[in-house]
């Protein structure tokens, strides 16, 4: 590390190298935080640790990997995809986690994500969206839920 002195403290300066794997260490059993890097160059990554507690959960209880789509995402990378303008994934709240290896249907996965505790439940035609973010729920259910397939 290199140090680099102000005001008289020591502060630590961390050098980031395009192609480095800085983010490259494990979160949880099966979570790398590599994989919930957004897409850019960006090496930031904000992110809940509730959100990692709850998927850890979701993928000892399917006992399959699950892979991870779409993690965090810049405010910047978030509306060039067309997300939503308060996205939980710009909390670092949210993860999109792919359909192909999960051999469940959908709705069995939501209701597994219910169970867990997932506060935002959103189903796709390819993916299921899950967050541990905060909603005003008029119908006082436990979650807020959309479906989203076609």
């Amino acid at each position: 590390m290199d140090y680099v002195t102000q005001d008289k403290q020591r502060k630590k300066v961390v050098i980031y190298e395009r192609g480095s794997d800085i983010n490259d260490f494990q979160l949880s059993k099966n979570f790398n935080l590599k994989e919930f890097q957004c897409t850019t160059d960006n090496p930031v990554v904000i992110l809940d640790p509730k959100l990692i507690d709850k998927l850890q959960k979701l993928r000892d209880r399917l006992g399959v990997p699950l892979h991870v789509n779409s993690g965090y995402r810049t405010s910047e990378f978030n509306k060039s995809i067309g997300g939503y303008e308060y996205s939980k994934h710009m909390k670092g709240q949210a993860a999109d986690i792919s359909m192909n290896n999960i051999k469940l249907s959908i709705e069995t996965i939501k209701d597994l994500c219910v169970t867990i505790g997932f506060s935002g439940i959103g189903l796709y035609n390819t993916h299921i969206h899950v967050d541990v973010g905060e909603y005003n729920n008029p119908n006082m259910e436990s979650y807020h839920f959309w479906d989203y397939r076609k």
